[in-house]
């Protein structure tokens, strides 16, 4: 995974989990090691955010999801709505 999306994943899981001192220094560590986040960490958070919309949207939240596509070992996870319509709120 490239420094620089490991290092937007940090900036948006401390926006986003303020609480969770313990696993925003562990990422910090690694990724100050030049270490990538794990697959199964990148996707319990994947799946962090994805409930979180659901639950705030409760309906038509389907486009807001973050989606992976392609084939396994092969897959590019994305959002399908334009960026000028995405804010986040501290």
């Amino acid at each position: 995974m490239p420094t620089e999306f490991s290092q937007r994943i940090l900036d948006s899981y401390k926006e986003c989990y303020t609480d969770y001192d313990y696993n925003i220094i562990s990422l910090k560590k690694k990724l100050s090691m030049q270490e990538s986040i794990s697959t199964s960490n990148f996707r319990s958070n994947v799946s962090k955010v994805n409930s979180i919309l659901k639950e705030v949207l409760q309906t038509n939240y389907e486009q807001f999801l973050i989606q992976s596509i392609g084939q396994r070992f092969k897959k590019q996870y994305c959002l399908f709505v334009p960026k000028e319509n995405i804010n986040f709120i501290k």
